[in-house]
């Protein structure tokens, strides 16, 4: 697999790759302390919200995205016997030591194998507003829904780029982002549109919630917490436009 590597990133050059983020060892930092505060402050420590007597020996559990795995690592404890498949559009970040019953795959969430179709219990899903452009999304949800066992779950965490009270650094940080979104052709909402187009990719039974969480020092620890995720964004995304570039076979 072929990478590009800019002044202080790896990225993945492939056509059709909307990501903006790179692959590197602080890219992988910065994904597991996001997926732990998210985790915390989002989901009230939870990892699965399929009824629990769900969580059978046998569950087959996809993680669409997973990075550096590390959702399928902290999730492997509340499900030890089941089997987890990670999929990622590159390497870079995978476990060197998956855990036992997990493996990891080269898989775009947009043509998933065919031999995939109602395989898994339950789909994970965070944070691809940043991967999936507008006409994308559309795709990769019925991919998801297609893979979807019969009376399987999918689950997905999406943030909304809306900030309110923003002081003048924020406000310059969301104008620039916005900017990057439009070029690539984003989905910046698209948590406020994920629950219709999850009926229209022929999802039953379909429920949301929306929750929101400090960003600055006013907001304590976990304020501080959530800029520097910001911040770090943010100087990542400046690396897409700055800095030589070769090219690693």
């Amino acid at each position: 697999m072929a990478y590009l590597r800019a002044s202080q990133g790896w990225y993945n050059p492939a056509r059709g790759v909307k990501y903006v983020l790179p692959s590197d060892k602080i890219e992988r930092e910065r994904l597991n302390l996001q997926n732990k505060f998210l985790t915390r402050k989002l989901c009230d420590g939870r990892l699965i919200f399929a009824p629990h007597p769900a969580l059978r020996d046998d569950l087959q559990i996809l993680d669409s995205a997973t990075g550096t795995g590390i959702w399928i690592n902290n999730a492997y404890r509340e499900a030890p016997r089941a089997n987890f498949i990670g999929i990622d559009i590159q390497d870079r970040l995978f476990p060197e030591v998956p855990l036992r019953n997990t493996s990891f795959s080269v898989q775009s969430v947009l043509d998933l194998p065919s031999e995939w179709s109602n395989q898994f219990d339950l789909v994970n899903q965070r944070l691809l507003m940043l991967a999936l452009g507008k006409e994308q999304w559309k795709l990769a949800l019925r991919e998801v829904h297609r893979v979807l066992a019969p009376g399987g779950y999918a689950q997905f965490v999406e943030v909304h780029p809306t900030l309110d009270n923003m002081g003048p650094a924020t406000d310059a940080h969301n104008e620039v982002r916005m900017r990057l979104h439009a070029a690539r052709n984003l989905q910046s909402n698209i948590a406020e549109l994920l629950p219709d187009k999850l009926r229209d990719a022929g999802f039953k039974n379909v429920w949301s919630e929306t929750r929101s969480f400090p960003v600055g020092k006013w907001g304590g620890e976990d304020g501080l917490v959530y800029a520097d995720f910001v911040h770090s964004r943010f100087v990542c995304i400046q690396r897409t436009h700055v800095g030589s570039w070769s090219r690693q076979g």
